[in-house]
């Protein structure tokens, strides 16, 4: 093969397959950070809060179709109601500004309310390299204390996750039933009772009473 015509044949016009920047759900635009990190905005995390509070979303469907954990699903919520008991409602001017290309919100009193997966891009970013304590520092407008905080917020969040109880098989105790006693069969010559000219055999492992019985009928005037 000749590599330098099949170089030329790779021209201007010639479709390059670029990495998709951004992912339709539920007809939200959800962009796509580098490591494949999504940034889910607060009007999609209310859509879908409201919507499995109505009924009209299934916890199991979204968890299935965002690819995310129950668990974060539970996030947004607090997250919704958190932003809800601080005054800032979807029918109300919300303001927000973004860093790091995730959308972070401001509530009435002036505080920013740090969406969960920028923390944990930053501390992925610090640990992979790919950002620094100045670049989050400046991006965030935040000091560097911030930042060890939302580390310890990560490790926090993934301790107690860890020590949940999983859902396993139930597990049955095992119950040792002892086997009955076998019953001994004692060889025994068999009764014989005599009485004019009858002879009765009545076999040893017959009751006493019934015995008795037999004795007293056969002792009965006819």
């Amino acid at each position: 093969m000749n590599i330098q015509n099949e170089i030329s044949k790779i021209g201007p016009n010639t479709a390059v397959k670029k990495a998709p920047t951004a992912l339709e759900v539920y007809g939200f635009r959800i962009p796509l950070m580098n490591g494949g990190y999504r940034i889910w905005s607060p009007k999609f995390k209310r859509f879908i809060v409201e919507g499995i509070a109505m009924g009209d979303l299934d916890a199991n469907n979204v968890s299935k179709k965002c690819k995310v954990a129950r668990s974060v699903l539970s996030q947004w919520k607090r997250e919704i109601e958190n932003l809800d008991s601080l005054g800032a409602k979807q029918d109300a001017p919300v303001r927000s500004f973004t860093a790091l290309g995730f959308e972070v919100v401001i509530s009435n009193d002036g505080r920013r309310h740090w969406p969960f997966e920028l923390k944990q891009h930053v501390v992925s970013g610090l640990a992979n390299g790919e950002l620094t304590l100045a670049q989050i520092a400046k991006s965030c407008d935040i000091e560097r204390s911030m930042i060890y905080q939302w580390k310890q917020d990560i490790k926090r969040k993934a301790d107690n996750e860890n020590k949940m109880p999983r859902k396993s098989a139930k597990n049955f105790a095992e119950v040792k039933v002892p086997p009955k006693p076998a019953i001994a069969f004692i060889n025994k010559e068999p009764i014989i009772l005599r009485y004019n000219n009858v002879v009765l055999e009545i076999p040893s492992y017959h009751d006493t009473k019934d015995i008795a019985d037999i004795v007293r009928e056969l002792g009965r005037p006819s």
